[in-house]
């Protein structure tokens, strides 16, 4: 078996051109929605449902860490069908007071619609600067790995009262 690298779009990312059709990264605005599902290799056990309105804002591999703010990947399929069965794992600097670095869970892909998927920063634990990388696998084939530089808000002024105002009641 001949094993080749994965297309690369721009520093940090790849994807595997026969499976994705269209790739979008970067700053989402987070909800307050309280609808759950369950993620039991996730540092709460629980992802939150996307609401219709999320979307990347902003197409960037740097993001503010501020509370309420996610990154995320956007990902369409190259060919007209679903794929099921989707492992999303998103990789990251320990968390406040654990050595816990890494949350993952299982989503399926529509051929027709938006598949975003983001981590939101929610608690106050998950808020470290550093290196994070979301990626997403089909068995043991990676569709896409998207890495991002989480910074501090003070370094992206123009990007921290971005979600001030769009609709976390919407």
């Amino acid at each position: 078996m001949l094993l080749c690298p994965l297309p690369v779009l721009a520093a940090g990312v790849s994807f595997d051109d026969k499976r994705v059709g269209d790739l979008k990264f970067g700053l989402v605005c987070g909800s307050d929605t309280d609808e759950t599902l369950p993620a039991p290799e996730t540092a709460t056990g629980t992802i939150q449902v996307r609401q219709d309105w999320q979307k990347i804002i902003v197409e960037t591999q740097t993001i503010p860490l501020i509370k309420g703010m996610a990154l995320g990947v956007d990902m369409k399929p190259a060919a007209p069908r679903a794929l099921d069965g989707v492992k999303i794992t998103v990789t990251h600097p320990p968390f406040i007071g654990s050595e816990l670095t890494k949350d993952s869970w299982t989503v399926n892909f529509s051929p027709n619609s938006s598949n975003l998927n983001f981590f939101e920063f929610e608690h106050p634990y998950e808020l470290v600067e550093g290196t994070w990388t979301m990626e997403a696998k089909k068995g043991f084939r990676t569709l896409y790995s998207v890495t991002f530089q989480v910074v501090n808000p003070a370094l992206l002024p123009e990007m921290a009262t971005l979600c001030d105002g769009i609709s976390l009641t919407s």
